[in-house]
């Protein structure tokens, strides 16, 4: 690895450990609130939209009228690269948001700066039998204790997107999609066609590469990214690499072309030049704006191994609150209603594309459609028979970026991530021991 890179990793190890160190003293240094009045000024930082999520506070005051001249200040964030550096130097110059969203493949480095999860507001049994299963996985924590082990909740999450795909209803459709023996089968009959069934092939020029290829991490039921061997990686790759070319071989011809060029998958495949497309559900937005014709357009769940079992990858933010808030009772009565049916109905009302957390409103929800105009209903992208799961991607910001990168080097790629995944071991005991902080991680 180069000087400049060696450097570059050296200074985010720097800033990550002194971060952490930072979270971990601040509470013997700044008295955390505990202030329960019905009146103060909270920020909230969050990656929706500004104006519809403070038309989703307005249902808020009308449910806690206590809070009506309350200020409740929206901080929105257009990507998550932007928002988790922002939110990494607020905390390190005191100026944290009250509330704020984490991602579900983040790992625990912000935990010293959470507030702990109130039974008041939903205790761990009625999270566990009125919430999907897959916010159990990941939300309840379990500390171990001599006399019994404590479970303790993460907070709330609001909503939930499986990865999936898009299909040309009109080339495919009477063909079945669920397995990746058929998506094969189908591959090999459209190559002797001179057709491109889908397209999946370097980093840049695919949109959400980064948790498609970790669709299939999971698919072999891998759950961490330090985990995954460098062999495993490896078979990962070559799966997806599988479906770069028409004769379904991807050896890399003209790459050089797609990446200086603006267009991506979404673009080949609104343009009719490929019929599959994967995705979760809010890549719709991208596919709206190409103008493709919605009478073709349908979407199914992500192709599985076996038929009705396997692992189907999901994508979610769930809100906490950081311990120094200086409006504590606000903030709790914010996550009251975050919890509650009435929230999480009134942000599904604003906010398409998003499954619910709680179980109540799931079916209601499957039935509906995705976006006016379009024949797409929430059910094609649910099965029941699969296990919707998380990927703790350590650093969701740097996993992406560097995934993308490793992808499209087609000779040292196994190699790269081999050590990228030992880069991100180290840095991650060192956070966890403070032991050997002067050595390289590189």
């Amino acid at each position: 690895m180069n000087k400049n890179k060696i450097i570059f990793a050296a200074i985010w190890i720097v800033i990550l450990l002194i971060f952490v160190y930072i979270l971990k003293t601040i509470s013997s240094e700044k008295q955390s609130g505990t202030q329960t009045q019905s009146w103060g000024w909270v920020v909230l930082w969050t990656l929706d939209n500004a104006d519809q999520f403070t038309t989703f506070l307005w249902w808020f005051r009308e449910n806690f009228p206590q809070y009506q001249n309350s200020q409740i200040d929206v901080v929105s964030f257009s990507n998550y690269t932007e928002y988790y550096h922002a939110l990494i130097w607020a905390f390190l110059w005191w100026r944290g948001p009250d509330l704020f969203v984490l991602n579900n493949s983040e790992w625990k480095y912000f935990d010293a700066q959470l507030s702990p999860s109130s039974p008041d507001i939903i205790d761990v049994d009625t999270f566990r039998n009125e919430f999907d299963l897959v916010f159990s996985k990941d939300l309840i924590e379990v500390i171990p204790s001599e006399e019994s082990n404590i479970e303790l909740l993460r907070w709330i999450p609001l909503w939930y997107q499986p990865m999936g795909m898009f299909y040309n209803f009109r080339e495919l459709r009477w063909e079945n999609l669920t397995t990746w023996s058929y998506i094969n089968d189908l591959v090999n009959r459209f190559s002797q066609e001179w057709k491109t069934l889908l397209w999946i092939w370097d980093g840049q020029s695919v949109a959400g590469i980064a948790d498609i290829i970790t669709q299939f991490f999971v698919q072999d039921n891998l759950a961490w990214v330090w985990e995954i061997k460098a062999n495993e990686f490896a078979q990962a790759l070559t799966r997806y690499q599988m479906y770069g070319d028409r004769n379904a071989e991807n050896k890399f011809t003209n790459i050089a072309s797609w990446l200086t060029s603006t267009q991506n998958n979404v673009d080949l495949f609104t343009q009719g030049q490929v019929q599959i497309l994967f995705g979760y559900p809010s890549l719709l937005e991208q596919i709206d704006k190409k103008w493709y014709n919605k009478s073709f357009l349908r979407a199914s769940v992500f192709p599985t191994y076996t038929p009705n079992s396997g692992n189907i990858l999901v994508d979610y933010n769930y809100f906490v609150i950081n311990k120094n808030t200086q409006n504590m009772g606000l903030s709790q009565d914010l996550m009251r209603y975050f919890a509650s049916e009435v929230g999480q109905k009134s942000y599904l009302d604003i906010f398409a594309y998003y499954l619910p957390s709680r179980l109540s409103l799931l079916q209601e929800r499957l039935e509906k459609n995705i976006k006016d105009g379009y024949p797409l209903k929430y059910k094609d992208f649910y099965d029941s028979w699969v296990d919707m799961v998380s990927f703790y991607k350590w650093n969701k910001e740097l996993f992406d970026t560097n995934i993308t990168k490793i992808i499209d080097d087609s000779i040292n790629g196994r190699n790269l991530f081999e050590n990228f995944r030992k880069t991100i071991l180290c840095i991650s005991n060192k956070m966890i021991t403070w032991e050997n902080l002067w050595t390289s991680c590189e």
